[in-house]
């Protein structure tokens, strides 16, 4: 399926085999002989073979059993480290996300036009849903439980969209003509679900993307809103 990026070099929205280059270190080392692996080693190992389970079956399909064969560990010590698939997903999505959001924050932070900034920000939300569509996917499912209103990635979250919020205030404050602006949480959740549902036929493997037609559609229409 053919895919025009709007990415460059210097904008990387990471994907789940690129992003956790330490964990995939940690998941390789292996124990001397009556040597206990260090917790932080074994749980980065369940999420590697979760991550392959969910891949190849999806979240609903994927089994505890399954995670924990992939993992080489019973079933039962599993449940020492995470109680739960749900949780086992978390911690998955946690270790995209956090390598994710430090790399786009660097790149944003090199944008000094507010304009640039707010299609950088577009361009690279559409790419991180269209890049590796299996963690998209399960970042979705997870965003949609309630159990997400408890979890970590809600932090994570709040510096995503934020970043975005105050570039919007930025140009409405910056722009005389603009003497009252549509909240700029409000033109957030708008792009959010522009992309959304923009990349949805793509990510269900329906329909090829244009990512810089799609990035300069929802960009134009968010100025005309802001």
């Amino acid at each position: 399926m053919s895919n025009t990026s709007t990415a460059t070099a210097t904008d990387p929205c990471a994907t789940s085999e690129e992003h956790p280059r330490e964990m995939q270190q940690l998941a390789q080392v292996r124990p001397k002989r009556n040597q206990r692996l260090p917790k932080i080693v074994r749980e980065q190992q369940i999420q590697m073979a979760a991550l392959k389970v969910f891949r190849e079956k999806g979240y609903h399909a994927g089994s505890i059993s399954e995670i924990a064969k992939a993992a080489g560990l019973a079933e039962g010590a599993l449940y020492k480290f995470y109680r739960s698939k749900k949780e086992i997903l978390e911690a998955v999505i946690c270790a995209w996300y956090e390598i994710t959001l430090k790399e786009y924050e660097i790149n944003f932070g090199s944008i000094s036009n507010p304009y640039q900034r707010l299609r950088y920000a577009i361009a690279h939300n559409l790419r991180c849903l269209c890049e590796d569509v299996a963690i998209a996917n399960l970042y979705l499912e997870l965003r949609r439980d309630h159990y997400f209103r408890s979890s970590r990635l809600v932090g994570y979250n709040k510096k995503y969209i934020g970043l975005m919020k105050s570039t919007i205030q930025k140009i409405q404050d910056s722009n005389p003509g603009i003497t009252r602006g549509t909240r700029p949480s409000l033109v957030v959740e708008m792009i959010y679900s522009m992309v959304e549902t923009k990349s949805e036929l793509y990510r269900m493997g329906e329909r090829d993307i244009n990512e810089e037609d799609v990035v300069s559609q929802i960009y134009e229409l968010a100025l005309k809103v802001i």
